[in-house]
């Protein structure tokens, strides 16, 4: 690429590169703002035509202040020399896709995460998002024991995010404060058992719908006796301590931006199972109808999630719960899925509201009768 000039009027940047993400992190931590383009767009850069996926960020002169411009100028070409793809764009007008200056060019906001651990959570499943936002993508994280929740004002902070773990400990007035700060713009990522906890805050009537299911009454589970050498083999096909699974991808969701494959192997430890949402656009992962890749699922176990949601993104009010079945950053190894969690922290505030208006076909007028 050449070398960047201050005097071009925008700069692209493809959201499928490892290193975008720290890049948009640093951008917005000098105070520059950045656009996501939420459609697919053709604009021409000083090497030609070039097509640009959704999620591709947009850095755009005109919007700066001139200290802005001036950093950014900084930061973009000591990102090129570091060999991040960076386009320079000569319009905002584009040749095919919504301009630069459209509303399919959101704007995205700083994020300032609290991470909640302590009694009750994973260590690892803890470790592993902080190590992400620490060491992946440079952000400085706050993090608090759950039992002090309440200690805290969380409309400091954009994000919520809870861990695997037990939650039953948090008080009835955490859980409603938690639910007012969504509505008021909050987003909470919950993971596996985190995950089940937060269907409390997604659903009308949680008694009715995220309740887990009762155990089989002593007639109806199987009979018979089993030795006791047995058991081991029992209990595995029981748990999922680890194994490679299938999934589908809804690509035009914010939370699939920077993949370019619809099909994405998960990582599947544990046996959550997400109650699915009543919105049918809410569910950008969902696992296939025969989803075991590698490793060992009992088949029952196996059963019980083909085709279920493996994560949900629902909007409440202005804000939003995303809730994964199974950890995407996975001890901080599992890469293919780490992109899920961090379009969660920048685009989880682009998606918008998908509920359809209510239809109701009016009556037909009766037909006057023949005299």
């Amino acid at each position: 690429q050449r070398q960047m000039c201050i005097r071009d009027r925008a700069w692209a940047i493809p959201w499928n590169q490892s290193g975008a993400p720290a890049l948009l992190q640093e951008l917005l931590a000098g105070g520059i703002k950045a656009r996501s383009a939420i459609k697919s767009f053709s604009a021409q850069t000083t090497n030609g035509l070039v097509a640009f996926a959704p999620g591709t960020l947009v850095i755009q002169a005109g919007i700066q202040t001139e200290e802005a411009l001036l950093l950014s100028h900084e930061i973009l070409a000591k990102a090129a020399l570091n060999g991040i793809e960076i386009r320079s764009l000569n319009s905002t007008m584009t040749v095919a896709g919504p301009d630069l200056g459209a509303k399919h060019f959101k704007i995205i906001q700083p994020i300032n995460p609290l991470l909640l651990g302590g009694s009750g959570t994973s260590s690892y499943g803890v470790g592993a998002q902080w190590f992400v936002l620490d060491s992946r993508l440079g952000i400085p994280t706050t993090m608090i024991n759950q039992q002090n929740l309440g200690d805290i004002n969380l409309w400091d902070y954009t994000h919520l995010l809870m861990a695997d773990g037990e939650y039953d400990d948090l008080k009835n007035s955490r859980k409603s404060m938690i639910a007012r700060w969504i509505k008021d713009g909050g987003i909470l990522v919950a993971i596996n058992r985190a995950a089940v906890w937060a269907e409390e805050l997604c659903f009308e009537h949680p008694q009715d719908k995220c309740q887990p299911a009762e155990p089989k009454p002593a007639e109806e589970r199987p009979a018979g006796a089993r030795a006791y050498a047995d058991f081991a083999d029992d209990n595995a096909k029981q748990v999922i301590g680890g194994a490679i699974v299938a999934s589908n991808l809804d690509l035009s969701h914010p939370l699939a931006f920077g993949y370019q494959r619809n099909d994405l192997p998960l990582f599947r430890r544990g046996t959550t199972l997400l109650t699915p949402s009543t919105n049918a656009y809410s569910t950008p992962v969902r696992y296939t109808s025969d989803p075991l890749l590698a490793g060992f699922v009992g088949q029952e176990r196996l059963d019980a999630f083909r085709g279920q949601p493996a994560v949900i993104a629902e909007k409440k009010g202005e804000g939003l719960v995303v809730r994964f079945a199974n950890t995407p950053v996975f001890r901080g190894f599992w890469r293919g899925t780490e992109r899920l969690y961090i379009n969660a922290l920048y685009f989880g505030q682009v998606i918008d509201s998908t509920e359809l208006p209510e239809f109701t076909v009016p009556p037909k007028p009766e037909t006057p009768r023949q005299q």
